[in-house]
């Protein structure tokens, strides 16, 4: 594919009849942006955003991943080999190391000392009102647990 991602995305908007302001409409994403991106002036949209514009224009993600960029035409035409299994969205092959039996031990931690470490859960940051609201389900979790 000789075609760039702005190109390739201006002619998808083009082909299914959207203006600039329809396509944001169904994709979430900002005129400008969308501007910025069909002239070139952004490189490399994030993944999320190549997700909505492949959905909104109904284009296979994987042919609008590898115009952005993030997967390799090449290796995605390569067979698959015996010895990888598919493990949730990651290739995993079974000669890899082991990421826990390579780790350090985990720690013990009271689940009331919890509120002391920096948190996240997908990515953010927990607040020290979430922590200790995590604390509490934690700590009646245990005790339904030790019922048992």
């Amino acid at each position: 594919m000789n075609e760039n991602f702005g190109s390739f995305l201006k002619r998808k908007r083009e082909e299914r009849g959207y203006t600039l302001v329809q396509l944001a409409d169904a994709s979430g994403i900002s005129i400008a942006q969308l501007s910025r991106l069909e002239n070139g002036l952004r490189d490399t949209p994030k993944p999320e955003t190549v997700k909505k514009l492949a959905h909104a224009l109904e284009v296979p993600l994987v042919e609008m991943m590898v115009l952005a960029g993030y997967w390799d035409q090449e290796e995605l035409l390569q067979p698959i080999e015996e010895d990888k299994v598919k493990e949730g969205s990651a290739t995993y092959n079974s000669k890899d190391p082991d990421p826990i039996a390579d780790s350090e031990p985990y720690q013990d931690i009271p689940i009331e000392d919890l509120v002391q470490y920096s948190l996240s859960y997908n990515g953010h940051q927990l607040t020290e009102e979430q922590k200790k609201h995590l604390t509490k389900i934690l700590l009646a979790a245990a005790e339904l647990l030790e019922k048992k």
